[in-house]
């Protein structure tokens, strides 16, 4: 870590690591910032497109049908910006299958994790639970929890040994950055739990305190692995706890995937010069693209219910429109799978003949298609034929 890009505005200081280095030890969060006339109007931009974004889940028919595979498209593109190359097509198939942990890869589990982790967040939020760094460590042992890699590092638990980013392989004597020791991990969790609290009597704008807190977040770098994930997710959560949405519907992953670099530059720039200003410009433009993605994704899917119910229109039952809006859950279907949907509404699941008869009919309607691939189901020889909605898998297309 070059020490001597740190200046007098650096919000933190240098303290020893034991292995001959220095370390970034942050100051606590400001309390207020000062923002010019330019992020001002960042910050209109922002809210006017989470305002239409939250308008158009308003007006969905079924929006709680919708934010399964919003969710789970978020799923994948955190985990791609940790290396893993699962599309969103095969973790639909694994639900549509009912593959258990044995049997798909560390790339796909790791996926499926995230999911459950932000599901994890969404209901502590919903039944009460502050925000805290408490939620934070438990969504972290969902996360590497399960055999995917990285279960070996303390699931749960703060890092007991120093770590470094960038240049690993150059060891900790060339890293890019070197968060705080662990010694110092407790007093800084705490310092940010402290400004979490403040969200009631705060002076910066919600949007501001979530840009601060994740940088803050993965500066501190508390866990031996997943800090990148749990910091994303807490972008998500802190969207809600601050007021800014009720449910988390905008997720920033895409947009910070397409910038990667840029990302890391400004994480950086803010512990060496104090760039915090900088940094939620920067945080805003990612609010306004992530928005404006959303935005039109949940345009087309509404689009598509709207159009599934045209094309159904005059049969004599209602079980395809029915299994048709289950698909926006679940593009991905079996027969054994649509029985079940299609008995939520009832008292158990409808009979596999009659599941079957609602995939034809929806077959017949162009609205689902055979998967090319197959699954083995329970007992020797027996599968299950996969279905595939296209319509809705475009929408949700991960580039």
């Amino acid at each position: 870590m070059d020490e001597s890009a740190f200046g007098k505005d650096s919000p933190g200081r240098l303290v020893p690591t034991g292995d001959g280095v220095m370390a970034f030890l942050p100051h606590p969060l400001p309390d207020r910032l000062d923002l010019p006339a330019r992020v001002a109007r960042r910050l209109g931009a922002a809210y006017r497109r989470i305002g239409e974004l939250v308008e158009g889940v308003r007006t969905l028919p079924a929006a709680d049908l919708l934010i399964k595979p919003i969710q789970k498209r978020e799923a994948v593109l955190s985990s791609r910006i940790e290396g893993t190359q699962t599309t969103l097509e095969e973790a639909f198939f694994d639900d549509a299958t009912g593959a258990e942990p044995t049997e798909i890869d560390d790339d796909r589990l790791e996926v499926r994790n995230y999911e459950r982790a932000l599901q994890h967040g969404v209901q502590a939020l919903r039944k009460g639970q502050p925000l805290s760094t408490y939620l934070l460590r438990s969504l972290h042992a969902t996360l590497l929890t399960g055999g995917v890699r990285g279960e070996e590092k303390q699931p749960g638990h703060l890092r007991t040994e120093q770590v470094h980013l960038g240049n690993r392989a150059g060891g900790i004597e060339r890293a890019r950055f070197v968060p705080p020791p662990p010694v110092h991990l407790e007093p800084c969790l705490e310092e940010m739990q402290a400004y979490l609290e403040t969200k009631d009597t705060s002076e910066d704008d919600p949007l501001v305190r979530v840009a601060l807190t994740h940088y803050q977040f993965e500066t501190i770098h508390p866990f031996y692995d997943g800090n990148g994930r749990v910091g994303r997710l807490l972008v998500a959560l802190q969207l809600v706890h601050e007021g800014v949405m009720s449910a988390p519907w905008l997720f920033v992953s895409s947009a910070l995937e397409a910038r990667r670099d840029e990302y890391y530059d400004h994480l950086l720039l803010v512990s060496t010069k104090g760039t915090f200003i900088e940094w939620v410009e920067f945080f805003l433009d990612a609010v306004v693209e992530a928005a404006e993605d959303t935005v039109d994704r949940v345009h087309r899917l509404r689009e598509l219910q709207s159009g599934f119910s045209e094309r159904l229109k005059g049969l004599r039952t209602q079980l395809p429109t029915r299994l048709a809006q289950h698909l926006f859950s679940y593009p991905l279907v079996t027969a054994e799978l649509a029985s079940r949907l299609l008995g939520l509404e009832g008292e158990a699941s409808v009979p596999m003949p009659t599941a079957q008869a609602q995939i034809k009919a929806l077959q017949k309607a162009g609205i689902l298609q055979e998967h090319s691939t197959i699954k083995r189901r329970s007992g020797p020889g027996r599968f299950a034929k996969v279905y595939r909605c296209g319509e809705i898998l475009d929408a949700l297309a991960v580039d």
